[in-house]
């Protein structure tokens, strides 16, 4: 059994990380756990998670051997998943690793999105895919369902 999903070193490369991002992540987990069990109801049902930075999924903090989840891999562990995932990252290698490790998580492959590239392009990919699932397109601050 692989560790892929533990916060510890699983021998694929992790993002070499400072103390500061403990508290980072911890408050990445609390805002995922009160947005899914506030929101699991509402919006149709239907909530994506957005993370255009998402580097390997772990996070190796600098000068020690402690091994972190990333943001991906907290979102993909929640109780209840968001309906969709968007992940990114300039680096393909990076893209890589994450989807290794994502595909021991109980999310449907099929509702995990990578992309790579600069996040400020692929941005409007992300949102011209929600438009498209949702029949919603935005126009400026305006929605206009379809």
């Amino acid at each position: 059994m692989n560790n892929y999903l533990l916060p510890e070193d699983d021998g694929l490369p992790a993002r070499e990380s400072g103390e500061w991002v403990k508290e980072k992540l911890f408050y990445v987990q609390r805002y995922i756990d009160t947005f899914e069990t506030a929101m699991r109801k509402g919006l149709g049902g239907k909530r994506n998670y957005i993370d255009l930075f998402s580097g390997p999924g772990k996070c190796a903090i600098r000068g020690t051997n402690e091994h972190l989840l990333g943001s991906p891999l907290l979102s993909l562990n929640t109780q209840y998943p968001f309906t969709d995932y968007y992940f990114g990252d300039l680096d393909q290698q990076n893209i890589d690793h994450l989807k290794e490790r994502a595909k021991t998580s109980k999310v449907p492959q099929n509702h995990i999105h990578y992309l790579t590239g600069d996040a400020n392009q692929k941005v409007q990919d992300v949102v011209h895919d929600i438009e498209l699932a949702d029949g919603v397109f935005i126009k400026g601050w305006a929605r206009v369902s379809i």
